[in-house]
């Protein structure tokens, strides 16, 4: 069973602030290469006050703060192993509170299925009216 699988629909909210969620989607939006979705987090970031050398940090799933680049590789590392994050990663994010693992996992898949639908969106030649279903706010 993946790790993703696992995160119940009843887990709580997490204890993230914002910018940190907002780097979450950045980074992850970032490995994929959805400019959309990076383009969205840049302009909330900056919004939050993120100094732009620490949002070119965030791109490279970097940070001054050690905790937040913890974070940042721990959410791209789900993405890149379909939930099933090697031991290694989970060692350095040990020290994070069971709660914004959650979180975490919740805002990386959010920003995959965002991606998705942008790519796909594309693909179509921009025409959203020929995407049958809606996915709602995930």
């Amino acid at each position: 069973m993946q790790v993703l699988d696992r995160v119940p629909a009843s887990a709580p909210a997490g204890n993230l602030a914002a910018e940190d969620r907002v780097a979450v989607e950045l980074a992850v939006a970032q490995w994929l290469g959805c400019a959309p979705v990076v383009q969205r987090a840049v302009a909330s970031l900056r919004a939050l006050g993120t100094a732009d050398d620490e949002v070119e940090r965030i791109r490279r799933c970097g940070s001054a703060r050690p905790n937040l680049q913890r974070i940042l590789r721990f959410a791209v590392a789900l993405i890149i192993t379909r939930g099933r994050p090697q031991p290694l990663d989970l060692r350095r994010v040990a020290a994070v509170p069971r709660d914004a693992l959650f979180e975490i996992a919740r805002v990386s898949t959010h920003t995959f299925a965002q991606c998705s639908l942008a790519f796909t969106t594309a693909a179509l030649g921009g025409d959203t009216d020929r995407i049958l279903c809606d996915i709602g706010d995930l």
